[in-house]
């Protein structure tokens, strides 16, 4: 490509920011599910695109100001219907709208100045093409929804008056799980995931009292669903974490899900 800066794809902090995108949507996410954890995601991802994408153009200023439009339009309310659309078609696109993740633009200045500051060194079209591939599935990783619909399925249908008071907006609540709740019958579902794949399912009831308090109350314990493939564990251990499961009674279901959630806080 005649506009392609191929030696800026070596710098270095842009090679950590694509690196901490995949290591934040496939490790961090899953084992923090926490604020902090969303707003990485956006800070690096907004370092990097831009850069990205400029090393193909002349028009940096223009990439850059375009992300931003586009950043902000994709975390507000506005932008639900493309993302419906998007998902009827196949492509699983997740977000939270959450005004606050609007500090990550602050970032967009540092990456364009860093952009300016070129390198000189030999490059080749293998690498290159790696650097490109990975950078690319980084950027579509993001946007990911993660939730596992394992195959195995017991149910529990436990009932509960268990009430949980955390100080987190609810839009907080979504990030620090990873995902938005299905909202179904008066009820938000939130499925909980342990170390080795085992889910379980809650449906709540979620008051928000203030801008920055919420309770959740426990209405159901509905399941406990469990895949063979999500993680490589042998039979031992399966049979193990099953016997463990099937023992447990409502208290012991509450008490994972409060430590769960108050870890989100």
């Amino acid at each position: 490509m005649k506009n392609f800066h191929q030696n800026l794809l070596y710098k270095k902090w842009f090679l950590i920011a694509v690196f901490l995108l995949i290591v934040n949507d496939f490790f961090l996410k899953h084992q923090f599910h926490n604020v902090l954890t969303g707003k990485l995601s956006d800070f690096v991802g907004l370092f990097a695109f831009p850069y990205f994408i400029s090393l193909f153009s002349k028009r940096i200023k223009l990439i850059y100001f375009l992300t931003a439009l586009f950043f902000m339009y994709w975390k507000i309310e506005a932008s639900q219907p493309l993302i419906d659309y998007l998902n009827n078609v196949g492509f699983n696109l997740y977000r939270v709208v959450d005004y606050t993740d609007f500090m990550a633009l602050l970032i967009l200045p540092i990456s364009y100045k860093y952009r300016q500051e070129l390198i000189l060194l030999k490059t080749s079209r293998v690498t290159n093409t790696l650097i490109i591939l990975v950078s690319c599935f980084s950027f579509v990783a993001t946007t990911q929804r993660r939730i596992h619909r394992p195959p195995h399925v017991e149910k529990l249908g436990m009932k509960s008056e268990k009430k949980i008071e955390v100080s987190l907006r609810k839009e907080h609540l979504w990030d620090g799980l990873g995902y938005e709740p299905l909202y179904l019958n008066n009820g938000y579902y939130i499925i909980l995931e342990d170390s080795i794949g085992m889910e379980t399912y809650y449906k709540t009831t979620i008051h928000e009292k203030n801008d920055s308090l919420i309770t959740i109350q426990i209405d159901s314990i509905l399941e406990y669903r469990y895949s063979y493939f999500l993680y490589n564990i042998d039979s031992l251990t399966r049979a193990k974490a099953l016997d463990r499961y099937r023992s447990m009674n409502s208290k012991d279901f509450e008490k994972i899900f409060e430590e769960r959630i108050k870890g989100i806080e």
